[in-house]
């Protein structure tokens, strides 16, 4: 088996050529791209783009947002390709190629274009990944061409669902580091809430590959006063609250076999202001350490290539108590998330068999807002689209759409897995909850169909990114 960083590009050379020789490539990329934040500039630019001398590629990934423009528009615009492939590429769609770079980077691609005469006064279209050095622009505009640099795709850093360390480089050993945290279900029932946080630590580090027997957690008790008092006339409550919490991480790191081997308590989160007093919510944030044997083999979140199938692991039930869906619609629910800790510990030490076969592509927990932004999520990562079928989610509970989407259900995953994996996969996941509810695409289009059979979502992935992002966009 031989592991690649790349993205899973269907045209990469470097893994067709690794296949030719017999090698059973597994990608886990690094990176990712996607189209560009801003696409009005890029279509701006190239609706000018016979007013420029020369138009360059510097990357074979441009070149499909490039010719956007359509045909080939002549003139006196010409094509400069920084590579043989990226040359390749733009001849495939039957545009032209008039110069082509000695394979020496941007400094190579200035020296051919210059000796097809003088490039000052030249005016140079420079369509660039987001991440693009300046070089060749630089170098450009020091021998006195115009340079308007646009925007043609974005990189992507792939994120996982936990941290992973490689501490000691002489070894692929790593650490996974992750969290939980679930602080509106203890408007509910505190035990669940508490459940909830444990179980969401551990499936994000499950998600990336962690070994379920190596792994230690810490209990970080984020409390109001518990203590009962005339300032504080629910302290016995409070304190029940308390009990209910250590009951969970007893009863539910009994069943993981997850130790707690460290941990912080703070109990006076109060807050009094004239005769107001604030109080936080009774929380527990949990925290896991663990082992993954090889770093090479941890698994992101980002959708990897079109036509991967999509799976839902883990059974979703009508369980939206403390839900992002209904705080949105101002409501808090009755019925928390409850944890099935035998049947959770079941599904991850399968899934972690899959994981270290080589089988999951991408895997992502679902945890606030549900299924659908565990879906928006894994697509907009991977600059990719996503069609699913809400049908074919194993769910029990009232029959809404919006309740399949957005039920908080702990224990549940979104993975996509390629085709040719597809029957490895399912039997490694035999006796689990497990179900393929769809693809993924090329397009940048998240679709979702219901219950009825009818598209209910039908969105741009950077219409959704742009939203997730929102909050927190300074």
């Amino acid at each position: 088996m031989v592991a690649t960083t790349r993205d899973g590009d269907a045209d990469d050379p470097l893994t067709a050529a690794l296949e030719v020789e017999g090698a059973d490539v597994k990608v886990w990329p690094t990176l990712a791209f996607s189209g560009p934040d801003d696409s009005g500039a890029l279509t701006a630019a190239l609706a000018e783009a016979d007013s420029y001398d020369w138009l360059v590629l510097t990357s074979a990934r441009a070149v499909p947002h490039t010719q956007a423009l359509g045909p080939w528009p002549g003139g006196r615009l010409r094509v400069a390709a920084v590579g043989e492939r990226t040359a390749a590429r733009v001849r495939e769609s039957g545009w032209p190629v008039h110069v082509e770079g000695d394979g020496e980077g941007a400094e190579g691609l200035v020296r051919a274009l210059a000796r097809e005469g003088r490039l000052a006064g030249a005016r140079v279209l420079y369509p660039a990944g987001s991440l693009a050095r300046p070089a060749l622009e630089d170098a450009l505009r020091a021998r006195g061409a115009e340079v308007r640099r646009v925007e043609a795709y974005r990189t992507l850093i792939c994120p996982p669902d936990a941290a992973v360390v490689r501490p000691v480089l002489d070894s692929f050993e790593g650490v996974v580091v992750a969290h939980g945290i679930c602080p509106r279900y203890s408007d509910i029932d505190a035990y669940w809430m508490t459940a909830c946080a444990i179980d969401e630590a551990v499936r994000n580090a499950v998600a990336v590959g962690v070994d379920l027997d190596h792994l230690a957690g810490l209990d970080n008790f984020c409390w109001c006063d518990p203590v009962q008092s005339d300032k504080t006339p629910d302290g016995h409550f409070k304190l029940a609250q308390l009990v209910r919490a250590n009951m969970a991480i007893y009863d539910i790191t009994t069943v993981y076999g997850v130790p707690c081997i460290s941990g912080k308590d703070s109990m006076k989160n109060d807050y009094s202001i004239g005769k107001t007093k604030i109080s936080v919510p009774p929380t527990l944030l949990y925290s896991v350490i663990g082992k993954i044997a090889d770093v090479r083999k941890a698994v992101t979140m980002d959708a990897k290539r079109p036509q991967d199938l999509v799976y839902i692991l883990g059974e979703t039930r009508d369980e939206l108590g403390g839900s992002e869906w209904f705080a949105q619609n101002n409501a808090i629910g009755n019925k928390a998330p409850r944890v099935d800790a035998k049947k959770a510990v079941k599904l991850y030490r399968a899934l972690n068999k899959a994981i270290q076969a080589g089988l999951v592509a991408s895997c992502h927990d679902c945890s606030d807002g549900g299924l659908a932004v565990a879906l928006a999520e894994t697509a907009f990562a991977g600059g990719m689209g996503l069609n699913v079928d809400l049908k074919s989610v194993p769910y029990r509970g009232k029959k809404r759409d919006d309740y399949i989407l957005f039920s908080e259900t702990a224990s549940r995953f979104v993975a996509t897995i390629r085709l040719k994996d597809q029957a490895k996969f399912e039997k490694l996941m035999a006796g689990n909850v497990v179900s393929e509810i769809g693809f993924v695409a090329s397009d940048g289009l998240f679709q979702v169909s219901g219950l009825s059979g009818r598209a209910i979502i039908q969105e741009k992935i950077s219409t959704l990114k742009s939203a997730w992002q929102k909050p927190l966009n300074f």
